[in-house]
């Protein structure tokens, strides 16, 4: 064979070799993985990422000492009310955990291994899983079955499904869930178990159009609320003067926001799907069938238990208030049957046609989408709205659904009661996020609300109040005097023991100052609260009423995430002995 007739079969081979690379073939035993590592694209003219593998971390991790400094914080609540079946968490967890989403195809492929303990947390058994699914155009859940048809029997092993929830999704993006948090569902011998995922990078975005949050250290947040104002570097503080003397009716200064002080929290798992997942539908191939199946109803609200407080002699006799339902919001869509109508309205069992997935991310780093004003409740509300909106510079009267409902409870029961109403001042503005000073405030949960007054002209009283003066050094001294005269412990006393005994609007926080703490303790003592059958739910009550600075002139109500905010995102709060402090 000559020289020429070799260089050109060489060419040949080389250019064959080329056409087999490119069309995807490789040399036996090189052949490349399926699953990218890293993000792929298809072609110089189609830049996006098409199959990204990602990383998933759990959303909730306890602290470690380091990071308690010596501080013991809440644990998420270890049994969840599903619609189907008692959810257990604390119970499983999931381990060497791949994602891979496919976006060309538009598809979510998970593999991991799913592990399940005791009580004790020792590993009682496991399995490895491999679970699929995708969300729908329009759709911000979607279920995460079985990849591949295997027997599956939860009494034997543990069966692993799925159900994601996608987080602040961009319409302008061809990826439909760029961030996503996954529930994975766990059934093992009869019982539901229950372990939360997310992407490692999620960041608490807004959605497009809206301005970003600022960020906090994730771990744990010791400036919220609100931020307390910063005395001068030789200020002397912690001085509080307690005035016993004859009441003084004084209105709270209303015309600069309240600067509120520190709680210490971390964040906890976020609400996603562990209240509102089908687990029928997820669990329908189970051959233990642990799950009867059936429909699930939206609970007819009952009304809660009366608390009798001892009421004042009123000149004439106060005729109870009948209940007011919410008005519908405005231009709502077409009712359907007690079941999502749209991404921004459902229809509840009562017929009531309400906003849902308003909040998101925690109070104090968050938003809010869709909100429900309540000055606007109010004024169509009229003589029946028992409560009044304080003007404010910020508009800060927006809030969710189960805020504007909860407020409005409360105004019918304080006029009910004593012929009186409530008084509000911040809730959030109408997109959420940050407004100074506050730091809270964010995502419309949070209420800023005045003590009932002992004084019928007086609206927001001046309980705790600040000074400045100057001591014989001519340093800046700070002293709190407190005028417990100004409010009524037993008004408030039974409006807060009313808030907390709502079935179906849950109170996360309530900040107060230390001192009204103490004297709201001291009263539920001497009336026989922590002896009576009410003494387990008085106490619970009184381990999440914490002290926060800068809450002498109001207080500050949290609610919890609502069910139907699935991107909202609770705290865990530093553990709270209730009234013990005081004994």
């Amino acid at each position: 064979m000559s020289i020429g007739t070799k260089q050109i079969l060489c060419q040949l081979k080389y250019i064959t070799l080329v056409i087999l690379l490119a069309s995807g073939c490789g040399p036996a035993g090189q052949s490349a993985s399926p699953v990218a590592a890293v993000p792929v694209s298809v072609s110089e003219t189609e830049p996006d990422q098409v199959v990204i593998e990602q990383e998933l971390v759990p959303t909730y991790q306890e602290p470690t000492q380091d990071d308690k400094q010596k501080i013991q914080y809440e644990k998420p609540a270890q049994i969840i009310k599903n619609p189907y079946i008692d959810i257990y968490l604390g119970l499983a967890d999931v381990i060497n955990v791949k994602m891979r989403d496919d976006q060309r195809e538009k598809k979510i492929i998970i593999h991991g291994l799913a592990r399940v303990f005791d009580n004790k947390k020792k590993e009682i058994d496991s399995t490895e899983f491999s679970l699929s699914g995708a969300p729908h155009d329009g759709e911000r859940t979607f279920d995460l079955n079985a990849q591949f048809n295997e027997e599956a029997d939860s009494s034997v092993k543990p069966v692993v499904r799925g159900r994601g929830t996608c987080l602040a999704v961009d319409p302008s993006s061809s990826n439909k869930c760029p961030q996503v948090v996954v529930d994975f569902f766990i059934a093992y011998k009869g019982k539901m178990l229950n372990y939360q995922m997310r992407i490692k990078q999620i960041a608490d975005q807004k959605p497009p159009g809206l301005p970003q949050p600022e960020t906090t250290n994730p771990k744990e947040n010791t400036t919220a609320p609100e931020a307390a104002p910063i005395a001068a570097p030789e200020a002397e503080v912690a001085v509080v003067e307690e005035t016993t003397s004859k009441a003084v009716p004084v209105e709270a200064d209303l015309s600069k926001e309240f600067a509120e002080g520190a709680e210490k929290s971390i964040e906890g798992p976020y609400v996603a799907q562990v209240r509102q997942a089908n687990i029928t539908e997820l669990f329908a191939n189970d051959k233990a069938q642990i799950i009867k199946p059936k429909k699930p109803i939206d609970p007819v609200k009952p009304e809660p238990a009366k608390p009798e407080p001892t009421r004042p002699d009123p000149k004439k006799p106060v005729v109870p208030v009948k209940p007011t339902p919410p008005p519908r919001p405005e231009n709502p869509p077409v009712k359907g049957n007690g079941k999502i109508i749209n991404k921004n309205f459902k229809e509840t069992a009562d017929g009531i046609v309400r906003p849902i997935m308003q909040a998101y991310g925690q109070a104090d780093r968050g938003w809010l989408v869709g909100a429900t004003s309540i000055k606007s409740k109010e004024q169509s509300l009229s003589s029946k709205a028992f409560f009044e909106v304080m003007p404010s510079s910020h508009e800060s009267y927006f809030g969710t659904y189960e805020t504007a409902e909860l407020i409005t409870r409360l105004g019918e029961k304080i006029h009910a009661w004593y012929a009186s109403k409530i008084f509000i001042s911040s809730i959030s503005v109408k997109n959420g996020g940050k407004f100074g000073p506050h730091l809270s405030h964010q995502n419309g949960t949070d209420i800023d609300m005045a003590y009932p007054s002992a004084f019928s002209e007086i609206k927001f009283p001046a309980v705790m109040v600040l000074e400045r003066t100057i001591n014989e050094k001519n340093q800046n001294r700070y002293i709190n005097h407190y005028y417990p005269n100004r409010m009524s412990f037993e008004k408030t006393f039974h409006l807060f023991k009313y808030a907390f005994s709502q079935p179906d609007i849950k109170i996360e926080r309530l900040f107060v100052d230390n001192y009204i703490k103490r004297d709201l303790c001291r009263f539920a003592t001497a009336k026989g609260y922590f002896k009576g059958p009410e003494k387990q739910f008085v106490q619970n009550m009184f381990e999440k009423i914490e002290h926060v600075a800068g809450h002498g002139t109001h207080f500050h109500l949290r609610l919890e995430c609502s069910p139907e905010d699935l991107e909202c995102r609770p705290k865990l709060y530093k553990k709270n002995n209730g009234c013990d402090d005081f004994k």
